[in-house]
């Protein structure tokens, strides 16, 4: 009986190692990052806001717009990169040139992105950019 139940035992810890180390090596559905060229300024300087996205192909994204929310930052302008195919991902890349314009420490709010599991998936799901700190000084 104890030689039996051992067995079982060692069967299923090593397909939990085996699954561990499989599964360990891939990348998750999706994944957005948020980054800025620096996190301090001088009033009025401008600042390279960039969303990063990075999902697999048959997830479906809601992408962000030119009038995406950042806080007290003003959009001066936008490129929105043509997507990079690698294999069985897509990443994008959205930049926002910013500036703000008195002292202080400001926070560009966290980005939440909508996405789908497939193309015909109806219910969306939010994954968010993590916010950033900004600190501004004067002249």
């Amino acid at each position: 009986m104890k030689t039996g139940f051992c067995k079982a035992i060692s069967v299923w810890i090593v397909s939990l190692v085996w699954l561990s180390v499989v599964y360990a090596g891939q990348k998750p559905l999706i994944e957005v990052k948020a980054q800025v060229d620096t996190a301090t300024i001088t009033i009025g300087d401008h600042i390279t806001y960039s969303i990063i996205i990075d999902r697999r192909k048959d997830v479906r994204i809601i992408q962000p717009g030119p009038g995406i929310n950042l806080g007290m930052f003003e959009i001066k302008s936008y490129n929105f990169h043509k997507p990079l195919k690698k294999g069985n991902r897509i990443i994008e890349r959205y930049d926002y040139v910013i500036s703000v314009y008195d002292t202080g420490r400001y926070q560009i709010p966290a980005y939440p992105l909508a996405y789908f599991l497939s193309d015909t998936a109806a219910k969306p799901h939010i994954i968010q950019a993590p916010a950033i700190t900004i600190y501004v000084k004067s002249l």
